[in-house]
């Protein structure tokens, strides 16, 4: 997602200025689970729902209107103690490499 592309995510980003990309209230969420076992599928199937798309194992990308602290209220749910979340809005200087948004 640098330079003058933002591969397979035009949902999540529109071209602003010549070589920018302006996005539109792009949220990184990620996630670190402590529960050797569990696969969280009710927090997978929320982050679905809401239009999340993953870009890395448990780093995913969401265009949303709700804050940070909305969105980790409502993912938090799904996780066990012990567990981490981060809900995080990415501003213009983003890059990848290796990734994919699936």
């Amino acid at each position: 997602m640098s330079g003058g592309g933002c591969p397979g995510a035009v949902p999540f980003c529109r071209p602003g200025p010549p070589a920018r990309l302006e996005f539109v209230k792009c949220r990184l969420i990620t996630y670190f689970l402590r529960s050797p076992g569990l696969e969280h599928l009710d927090l997978l199937t929320a982050l679905n729902s809401e239009g999340a798309k993953r870009i890395m194992g448990t780093h995913w990308i969401l265009n949303s209107e709700k804050a940070c602290s909305e969105l980790r209220d409502h993912f938090s749910q799904f996780l066990n103690a012990g567990d981490q979340l981060l809900v995080a809005e990415l501003g213009p200087d983003v890059a990848l490499w290796g990734a994919t948004i699936s």
